[in-house]
């Protein structure tokens, strides 16, 4: 390579990870070549046509709704570097209505939940030592994690924590965390993902919600900044990869038609279950192969229920325990701190649940109607029937957080060749934030590995 050639660089995958990191290259003396098999960028961050016949409805929701915690900094300042308002901010609480309430106080971390735990009226003497255990126990194993990590169920059991605080607090934020149930869990990354939301700072559990799709919010304004000077390839699937002298051919299926593409280097930005089939046959990335044969994958299921537009929950966000769903988020009452945006979502719920194992057709209906019939319990007002319902299913939708799991970094040992994706950031679980910070490490790296200083 002469040095004043500029290096053609494959980012395979059009997700967020791999939009991460051609974002993070933009700037450099590179080609940048993106390609993604699907005719829509954005991998999970998908936006779907609203189906509700509504007046000044959204034109458009997300497939599968995405909830933000203060913890997710870099997702939360790269959205907020292309839209004002663009998320709306909730002070961090788990309600169960009925059941179960506590809500972080105005205080510095960790003292806003230990005064919210102690202000609940529905929190006992067991609870709160429970949970302050659970808490110390945090902070010990960010300092010198767990020699072998074990199933968050299984130190919950060692820990002798009360029944109450496991199953108003542990199991529906390990289920929103970590998308994985906590008999399946690592215990060691979900004190990971504990300290960082109520260790760090008094915001950092707080829950941001988009005003409105995130593909408007943070896809589309990546990939028309990367348009004009870059090559977007969509639909577009790769077919081989091959090891050349200087660098790689490609091979990529383009709408039915065989083209090739050389490139100095690659990141590849695919899930590790699109990986596989990529790199079976290449030996250097063996290790690589190996590893993603282990990882099992966990389905999102998420359901929007449209109802007339008067209608609310008593908050803007709840927990469910019930036979389907884990919590429930009333779109509108979020919206509408923002009275000056052009559409709304006024009655539209959605409700998520995660580590799903499939919900058949034929009960679907009866799952409706009893999250109707639980809203009106809790004061739907007024509690008139839904309109219209949309169920939608992301299977594979991520990774198992499995203890001991382990998972492939940035780096392999084939020169020029990266991995990008939420499973290669360790101390964190497959989601949007890991994606993105992931996606920026693979450009750093490459960048090094081409001599190419860095600009800001």
């Amino acid at each position: 390579m002469t040095p004043t050639k500029r290096p053609d660089i494959a980012i395979i995958g059009g997700g967020i990870a791999g939009l991460s990191a051609a974002r993070t290259l933009f700037h450099q003396p590179v080609h940048i070549h993106l390609y993604e098999k699907r005719n829509q960028l954005g991998g999970r961050i998908r936006a779907i046509k609203n189906p509700f016949d509504l007046p000044d409805k959204l034109a458009r929701l997300d497939h599968g709704q995405h909830a933000l915690t203060g913890g997710h900094k870099e997702t939360l300042a790269l959205i907020q570097s292309y839209s004002t308002p663009a998320v709306a901010q909730l002070r961090s609480s788990v309600i169960f209505p009925n059941q179960f309430s506590v809500t972080r106080k105005y205080l510095p971390a960790p003292f806003h939940w230990l005064a919210g735990l102690l202000l609940s009226p529905d929190c006992s003497q067991k609870d709160i030592f429970s949970a302050i255990k659970l808490g110390c126990y945090a902070v010990k194993t960010k300092i010198s994690p767990l020699s072998k990590d074990i199933l968050l169920s299984e130190l919950c059991s060692e820990l002798k924590l009360s029944k109450k605080l496991l199953t108003y607090l542990i199991t529906p934020l390990c289920l929103a965390a970590l998308n994985t149930p906590a008999h399946k869990a690592s215990a060691q990354l979900f004190l990971n993902i504990l300290h960082t939301l109520f260790f760090t700072d008094q915001q950092a559990s707080d829950i941001f919600l988009p005003t409105t799709d995130l593909t408007t919010l943070l896809i589309d304004p990546i990939v028309n900044q990367l348009k004009p000077d870059h090559h977007i390839h969509e639909r577009s699937r790769i077919v081989s990869i091959k090891i050349t002298q200087n660098g790689f051919l490609l091979t990529f299926d383009r709408q039915g038609f065989l083209e090739t593409q050389t490139v100095d280097a690659i990141i590849c930005a695919t899930a590790p279950h699109e990986l596989d089939g990529l790199i079976h046959d290449i030996e250097a990335l063996a290790d690589i192969h190996q590893m993603i044969q282990h990882m099992e994958y966990e389905t999102i299921e998420t359901v929007y229920l449209q109802y007339p537009p008067q209608c609310q929950l008593p908050y803007p966000m709840i927990a469910l325990h019930m036979p389907f769903g884990q919590w429930a988020f009333d779109l509108g009452q979020f919206r509408s701190r923002y009275p000056n945006l052009d559409r709304d979502v006024r009655g539209l719920i959605s409700i998520v649940h995660s580590a799903s194992s499939g919900i058949p057709k034929n009960e679907r209906q009866s799952l409706i109607k009893q999250l109707h019939q639980h809203f009106v319990d809790i004061g739907l007002t007024p509690s008139s029937s839904p309109i219209d319902h949309l169920w939608l299913i992301d299977k594979k939708a991520t990774w198992r957080c499995s203890p001991s799991l382990i998972r492939p970094t940035n780096h392999t040992r084939l020169h020029n060749f990266l991995l990008a994706g939420d499973y290669t950031e360790p101390h964190l679980p497959g989601n949007i934030e890991a994606a993105i910070i992931s996606g920026q490490k693979a450009a750093e790296q490459l960048l090094l590995n081409l001599g190419i200083p860095p600009k800001k």
